[in-house]
Formats: C-alpha cells, sequence, structure tokens
C-alpha cells in the first residue's frame, strides 16, 4: 500500500534533493576550508588547550580537519571533489528540468501565439515563447562547459553567462504572465524553478 500519492511522492524527493544539493555543496566548502587551514596548535578533541583557534572554520573545523587528516592525512582533500561532483550532478539536473518545463510551456503558449491577431500582426510574445526554450536548453550546456574546462578565467565565463541566462529567463517569463494564452498559467511555476535554479547556482558557484 503507498503511503503517498505518485505526484506527491516525486515532489518530496525532488525538494530533497534540492535541499541536499545546496547543503553538500555548503558541506564542501566547509570541508575544504577546514582541511586547508588546519593548525596542529588549534584545540580539538585530541589537544585541549585554551590559545586562539586559527582554523578558518572556527572550532568545529578544527576538529573536523584534526579527525580527518589523522585518519586519511592529505588524502582528505579528495573527499571534496567528491561533494562537489554530487553537488554539481543536482545542479545540472535542475537544468535539465526547467529545460523540459520550459518546452512543454513554449509549446502550449505557442498554440495560442502563432495566429495572427485582429490587427492582422502577429504577438510579439510568440518570440518569448521560443526564447525560454533556447535560454533554458543553454543553461545545461554552459554547465557543462564550465565544469569541463580547466582554466578559471573561462569556468568564471561560463559562470557569469549563466548568471545572465537566468536573468534573462525570469523576465522572460515575466512578460509571458501578460500574455494572450492560457498557458500564462503555468508561468509561476516555471518561475518558481528558476528561483530554485538560481538559489542552486549561488552555493555551487563557490565550490569552484
Amino acid at each position: 500500500m503507498k503511503l503517498l500519492p505518485d505526484s506527491l511522492r516525486i515532489f518530496v524527493i525532488n525538494r530533497a534533493l534540492e535541499f541536499s544539493g545546496l547543503l553538500i555543496a555548503i558541506l564542501s566548502i566547509f570541508v575544504f576550508t577546514s582541511i586547508i587551514s588546519y593548525s596542529p596548535f588549534d584545540p580539538n578533541i585530541n589537544n585541549l588547550n585554551s590559545s586562539e583557534v586559527r582554523n578558518l572554520a572556527g572550532l568545529i573545523g578544527a576538529n573536523i580537519s584534526n579527525i580527518l587528516l589523522q585518519m586519511f592525512g592529505y588524502f582528505s582533500l579528495l573527499i571534496c571533489p567528491v561533494l562537489f561532483s554530487w553537488s554539481y550532478k543536482i545542479f545540472f539536473t535542475k537544468a535539465e528540468e526547467i529545460y523540459l518545463l520550459s518546452k512543454k510551456i513554449s509549446d502550449y503558449l505557442s498554440a495560442d501565439l502563432s495566429g495572427l491577431k485582429s490587427n492582422g500582426l502577429e504577438s510579439p510574445n510568440i518570440y518569448f515563447s521560443g526564447d525560454i526554450v533556447q535560454q533554458s536548453s543553454s543553461l545545461s550546456k554552459e554547465i557543462i562547459k564550465l565544469q569541463q574546462t580547466t582554466i578559471l578565467e573561462k569556468k568564471y565565463a561560463h559562470a557569469l553567462t549563466l548568471h545572465w541566462l537566468t536573468y534573462r529567463l525570469l523576465q522572460n517569463c515575466k512578460r509571458l504572465e501578460k500574455c494572450d494564452s492560457s498557458g500564462k498559467d503555468f508561468m509561476p511555476v516555471l518561475m518558481k524553478e528558476v528561483k530554485k535554479f538560481k538559489k542552486l547556482y549561488s552555493n555551487w558557484i563557490l565550490t569552484l
């Protein structure tokens, strides 16, 4: 017997993945900061003293780095790429979800907006419905390019492009909220997902 309907179960799973993506990104930054700023003179569970904490992650970071370095040495730094790749997967998945949602909404809008208006002109919103598909499809492509390059300047260039695409996508969603189509009712749903992506981006970009 199912405790939750399929739609609600999928919703809960997706929200859990988004939350875990944020948490993992923050955790990976915290662990990395703890290890690289480790000091053997910091107070920790193996070295109780009253000296000032030098670890950039505070007392908790001093204890975490001490435990990890004692157990694995500087191989502990390998934990960070694992956490980074996990958060990347969640970030990339969200971009793909936005593309699929944009495509469905655009197809719905196009059916209403493709005809000519009473004055014989086409609706300008028909172009915005195409823009949301183009921009959302570019999100995952830019993420891949950013992840593949090893040149820091190029990484930040792709990061800026992602920021710009997210901004333009939100602006076009706002325009389409006012279009003459019942499909505009779906725009708040898309905007909500784009804002979630923007939040994931803000945390993931710190791991570069």
